[in-house]
């Protein structure tokens, strides 16, 4: 395994175990949105794919009086996972 690969598998795993705070009356992101981009993100990873490319590519719905996860939190980690991201 490669470190590009080791890299790739860390930003999976990190994919995997993320969870973000639900939000109902107050701003939050569109779930099945940023659940989609995270689905694409990690396939990415494990295909070779340029991650960096489609991480600055992130745009999502913003919802109020559904749920939605907290813009804060989902931004926090889109951000840890551009500094794990290799180089594009």
């Amino acid at each position: 395994m490669t470190a590009e690969d080791a890299r790739g598998a860390t930003i999976a795993e990190l994919i995997d175990r993320a969870r973000f705070r639900p939000t109902r009356l107050s701003n939050g992101y569109d779930m099945g949105e940023v659940d989609d981009f995270l689905d694409r993100v990690g396939r990415a990873c494990t295909t070779g794919g340029d991650v960096s490319a489609l991480l600055d590519t992130a745009h999502f719905t913003l919802v109020r009086f559904r749920s939605g996860y907290a813009v804060d939190d989902v931004d926090d980690f889109l951000g840890s996972l551009r500094g794990a991201a290799p180089a594009s």
